[in-house]
């Protein structure tokens, strides 16, 4: 998982615009080359996400292909923000689902970014989306002061260095074989 930085693109694609022609601004990329056990057939290795001024995302499948040329920095069209690189790695792990209690449905799951499994939902209100679970994106504050407060990151210039994921939310997708159903929620 990589969020912001350059996005695992070819360079000779055209860079991706909203219906207005306005070039959309690269938010992350989720990697599920190795996950394909735990989610549904996706189209591609490599989900792109990308958003338009509001918040608005938008989904872009790309294949691994060591002959591709990739985009770089000067090919990205000028965007009214460039989201500073945060990387992430992979830690499998287990959903644990257990109805022992009264019938009642208690799910004990991983909070934060994950593929497949089931979602973490950050309210009570469990959103109905198409399809099948395939991954959520949250917002991560990182302590600042803390050394290496992120994978690729010894510190952090301040405390509101952070990745605000369509202000301080988590994006949970939803792929029903064609179309990616979305919704962001904000954090509890």
């Amino acid at each position: 998982m990589k969020v912001g930085g350059l996005p695992y693109r070819d360079s000779a694609s055209p860079w991706p615009t909203d219906n207005a022609g306005i070039p959309l601004t690269f938010q992350a990329q989720i990697v599920f080359a190795d996950s394909r056990d735990i989610i549904p057939e996706v189209p591609g290795d490599i989900l792109l996400v990308f958003s338009d001024d509001d918040i608005k995302l938008y989904f872009e499948w790309v294949s691994i292909d060591e002959n591709m040329l990739l985009v770089q920095y000067d090919e990205i069209p000028e965007q009214m923000e460039r989201v500073k690189p945060y990387f992430g790695t992979r830690h499998r792990t287990f959903d644990i689902i257990d109805t022992s209690k009264n019938d009642d449905l208690l799910i004990n799951n991983t909070d934060g970014t994950k593929i497949g499994g089931i979602p973490n939902w950050c309210q009570e209100v469990y959103t109905k989306l198409n399809g099948n679970f395939l991954c959520q994106l949250q917002s991560v504050l990182p302590v600042s002061g803390s050394q290496y407060p992120l994978m690729n990151r010894e510190t952090c210039e301040d405390e509101y260095e952070s990745l605000l994921f369509g202000g301080l939310a988590i994006m949970y997708a939803f792929f029903d074989g064609t179309n990616i159903d979305y919704v962001l929620l904000a954090e509890d």
